[in-house]
């Protein structure tokens, strides 16, 4: 019986560890400020800027870093525009549509989990399909764990939102895989003047995750049931929270869902994925209510829905962005100022 509790003890222990070691970026300070462009570098950029498109900062060439991510499957028409000067990851690429537009828009946001990815991650194809459907898309990159805390990532959302409506007072759709899917919900469900949203392979909520895995844990290897759901789940979601100054609690991707007003909304799942089954989709259609759509694609994979039912995910998307876009483009039309691609590309 000794011999049990001491293995008990032991491989709670290691648990409890490696979730705070995953964590513990969470409550690193935010980065310095970083200073605003003077008035001489700001007003050059905006003169080097195609009109109606935000201005680019100083020395902003587009260019990929050396030893950076392989190429894009499409290109953007414009790279590294900063949406905020809080952290040099406030970054955003635009990608145009051929046409004058003017332009609605889709904000990509990445996946990654809080620790990783990057605005080059634009699916290819439902990208491009996106394009000929006539938004143009921006892509952005946001704060991670060691830098900030949460919810920076859905205030670097938000912050985005703000530049590319100053540019285009058109209707803006969201749309996020993983991490980013739940992102989506959370910007949406605080801006009711979001048009639309398309979130890809969340999660259901912060508690329910946590449980999740560590039953995906326990799973890896027989050996690995020693290891109890209780209390590992509630310390793990302790020192989470702990780590990270915030309210597990609060980061409920479900209760947001129930606040985005019956707006077009497409939630998408792969079959098969372990990691976020598709049974979460369907609760966060319910939790939405009318309008809310849902999209299972046949496949194994988690957030690679795009890639392995191309075709499905293409369609749904476009179905989603025609019923964001009638609301909104007629005023947008009237009021001018939106993005436009010809003007851009005809003034690089």
């Amino acid at each position: 019986m000794f011999s049990k509790i001491k293995q008990h003890t032991i491989v709670t222990g290691l648990v409890l560890l490696l979730a705070a070691s995953l964590v513990a970026g969470c409550a690193a300070p935010a980065a310095t400020q970083a200073p605003a462009a003077t008035a001489t570098a700001a007003a050059a950029a905006e003169l080097a800027a195609p009109a109606g498109m935000p201005p680019l900062p100083a020395g902003a060439d587009g260019a990929l870093p050396a030893g950076g991510p392989p190429p894009r499957v499409i290109t953007p028409t414009l790279a590294n525009i900063a949406y905020a000067t809080a952290s040099s990851a406030q970054m955003l690429d635009i990608y145009m549509p051929e046409g004058t537009g003017p332009f609605p828009i889709v904000v990509n946001i990445h996946p990654g989990g809080f620790f990783g990815g990057s605005k080059d991650m634009v699916p290819g194809a439902t990208g491009q399909a996106m394009l000929k459907a006539g938004y143009a898309v921006a892509s952005i990159d946001y704060r991670l764990s060691g830098e900030a805390q949460f919810p920076a990532a859905v205030q670097d959302v938000k912050a985005a939102i703000r530049l590319v409506r100053g540019r285009s007072p058109g209707p803006v759709v969201l749309w996020g895989v993983s991490l980013g899917g739940a992102s989506v919900v959370f910007a949406a469900a605080k801006d009711p003047t979001v048009a639309g949203v398309i979130c890809d392979s969340s999660y259901r909520s912060l508690q329910d995750t946590v449980q999740h895995h560590l039953q995906l844990f326990r799973g890896w290897r027989w050996w690995l049931r020693i290891v109890p759901r209780w209390p590992v789940a509630e310390l793990t979601l302790f020192w989470i929270g702990r780590r990270g100054g915030f309210d597990p609690a609060t980061v409920d991707v479900r209760a947001a869902a129930a606040r985005l007003a019956g707006r077009p909304t497409l939630f998408v799942a792969n079959s098969e994925d372990r990691r976020m089954p598709k049974e979460i989709a369907f609760d966060l259609q319910t939790a939405a209510g009318p309008g809310a759509e849902v999209l299972i694609v046949p496949g194994k994979s988690h957030g690679g829905a795009w890639r392995d039912g191309t075709a499905a995910y293409e369609a749904a998307a476009a179905a989603l962005l025609d019923a964001a876009g009638r609301g909104a483009a007629t005023p947008v039309a009237a009021r001018g100022g939106a993005l436009r691609g010809t003007e851009a590309r005809s003034r690089q």
